[in-house]
């Protein structure tokens, strides 16, 4: 019930810091607006993962073909 207040009221009280809820016209909770949010912010952190993976491998073909590039050296 407490929790139910505070929603109402839109505001949540988290280590001295305010944080408001979005709320839509009824006063119910704008669960349609946290899920575009998390959508977009799930969408931009799998994009940083696939270019930090694609930077490891083209790093790593590099690296690869510029071993296959060396001459060996030989000694006498």
């Amino acid at each position: 019930m407490f929790t139910n207040l505070l929603i109402y009221i839109g505001v949540f009280m988290k280590n001295g810091q305010e944080i408001s809820v979005r709320l839509t016209a009824s006063g119910d909770v704008d669960t349609a607006y946290y899920i575009a949010q998390a959508q977009e912010e799930r969408s931009e952190v799998i994009a940083a993962a696939f270019k930090s993976l694609n930077a490891f491998v083209k790093k790593m073909l590099s690296f690869s073909h510029s071993n296959l590039l060396t001459v060996p050296k030989y000694t006498h």
